[in-house]
């Protein structure tokens, strides 16, 4: 049987295009310390999900809660900070589930200090989907400074325009 050149990029093609249309989202999951309680809802959400997720753990975490992590899902990889070359990573879409208020600051000025506003950075430099959970922005307390509120809530803006979506977890499982 003879294939002509035509009909073999044709047939590559269809096989591209088919293996394009199978391939599975792939996410990012960062785990920033110190725990939040508010991570056992997020784990207990992720395991909902159809797509392949990565653990990024902070070594910062306690042993407890890194075991808990690692063993509530069946991750694609779990990675610790420290092991991370965030090049490689940086070509995956990321969910942040907690910044806290030094990071944010720091991501809004365009600062690398800790793990996450580096990692944001070469996100932000690739151009590839970065996600903050909703339930991560800070709560204001009655009678904090109205300048201090107003200072705050300018650096999740600014983030926000830079790219960074702040969003609800159910928003990542229907991509």
């Amino acid at each position: 049987m003879n294939i002509n050149k035509k009909d073999l990029e044709r047939l590559f093609q269809i096989i591209s295009a088919y293996k394009e249309k199978e391939k599975i989202e792939e996410y990012n999951i960062v785990f920033s310390a110190p725990w939040e309680n508010k991570y056992f809802l997020a784990l207990d959400y992720l395991r909902e999900f159809k797509i392949k997720l990565n653990a990024v753990i902070s070594e910062d975490l306690e042993a407890n809660y890194k075991d808990i992590i690692t063993k509530f899902l069946n991750w694609n990889k779990i990675i610790f900070f420290k092991e991370v070359n965030l090049e490689d990573m940086a070509e995956i879409k990321t969910l942040f589930l907690n910044i806290n208020r030094n990071s944010l600051v720091d991501i809004a000025l365009l600062r690398e200090g800790d793990f996450e506003s580096k990692l944001v950075s070469k996100l932000l430099q690739k151009g590839t989907k970065i996600l903050l959970w909703k339930c991560s922005v800070e709560r204001f307390k009655k009678g904090e400074n109205s300048y201090y509120r107003k200072k705050l809530l300018s650096y999740y803006d600014e983030i926000s325009k830079m790219g960074v979506d702040i969003v609800d977890l159910e928003v990542v499982s229907q991509e």
